[in-house]
């Protein structure tokens, strides 16, 4: 008996997971979408492996939502996940409209909303970055937050 309550625990909290994600795609559609043209993807793949040279960069990643409302990664200096489907941390940042930051290790990943023409949240930049001795914590995320601010900007143009 105590076995099957803990499945059945378990298969409510993996139910209740899946629909968060399926909410929180399609409230990410209704936000706003960018242009996911074929050129403009490539043009921001070229933007970030430039940005990821130019800084002290573990990875950079963009991902946006389509017209479906399915928020994937669209480039990333990791070629192997683009395509993939977006995190939790992803999808809250779109949602919420704020910065989600998570330790890993030594490494500082943060989730930066990116906005359409008309300021609405439809796009998360995601720096990963190396808290180092002479770049703590905070330092390190306002870093990432200027180059998310830059990746912004060009993905406007």
């Amino acid at each position: 008996m105590e076995q099957l309550g803990q499945k059945g625990i378990r298969a409510t909290v993996a139910i209740i997971g899946s629909c968060w994600l399926l909410a929180g795609a399609a409230y990410a559609s209704e936000l706003g979408t960018m242009d996911l043209s074929k050129a403009k993807i490539a043009e921001i793949q070229q933007f970030i492996e430039d940005e990821k040279k130019a800084d002290d960069l573990s990875e950079i990643t963009i991902l946006a939502t389509d017209k479906d409302g399915t928020t994937t990664r669209i480039a990333s200096t990791d070629k192997s996940s683009v395509g993939r489907l977006a995190d939790p941390e992803d999808l809250d940042a779109i949602i919420k409209d704020e910065e989600v930051s998570i330790p890993i290790g030594k490494i500082l990943d943060v989730s930066v909303p990116l906005h359409n023409a008309k300021g609405q949240p439809s796009a998360v930049a995601g720096i990963q970055m190396e808290v180092t001795d002479k770049r703590d914590k905070n330092a390190t995320q306002k870093m990432a937050e200027e180059i998310a601010k830059k990746i912004g900007a060009f993905m406007l143009k």
